[in-house]
């Protein structure tokens, strides 16, 4: 069976760990920011933006860079 962070039997993918740290970061940021008190501005939103463009864009980068071989 293929665990979630391996890309296929007995060989891990250090982009989907990398993906996975950088989601939670971006939700515990989140909840703690707001959870202080923070209002939704233009700065917040580029930052989270910025944040799940890092989480989603590698992988996207690698199956493209896969379906090149």
């Amino acid at each position: 069976m293929v665990g979630f962070f391996e890309e296929k039997e007995g060989v891990r993918s250090m982009t989907r760990l990398c993906s996975f740290i950088l989601l939670w970061f971006f939700l515990i940021l989140n909840v703690l920011y707001f959870a202080g008190g923070g209002e939704i501005t233009m700065d917040l939103v580029t930052f989270d933006l910025m944040l799940l463009v890092g989480v989603f864009v590698p992988k996207v980068l690698q199956k493209l860079v896969e379906l090149k071989k």
